[in-house]
């Protein structure tokens, strides 16, 4: 942030990950959401409940769950079976961290 052309926004891979930066920011008297913006991915409870919320990406791990054991056990009835790609899309939780009034 003490760059001559500092970046405007973080992208971590982990809401503890960036609750680390929120902290961090906090140290050096920075406004996230305003001075640098942060996303994340996972939605813990703690995301929502900080000083400032943290917009992140709900990631539905139940049903990346459910599919995998789904995939495994058709895998096992039939090991022919072509391989497959599933995409389960993530919803994205916008909180103050990102900059918006949300």
């Amino acid at each position: 942030l003490q760059m001559t052309d500092p970046p405007t926004a973080v992208v971590c891979f982990a809401d503890l990950v960036a609750l680390g930066v929120l902290s961090g920011l906090h140290y050096k008297n920075y406004i996230p959401g305003k001075d640098l913006a942060v996303v994340s991915c996972d939605d813990i409870e703690e995301a929502s409940r900080g000083y400032v919320e943290l917009t992140t990406a709900r990631i539905q791990k139940s049903a990346i769950g459910r599919k995998a054991a789904e995939m495994l056990l058709d895998r096992i009835a039939d090991p022919t079976l072509p391989h497959r790609k599933i995409f389960l899309e993530p919803d994205l939780i916008i909180r103050k961290t990102c900059g918006s009034r949300s």
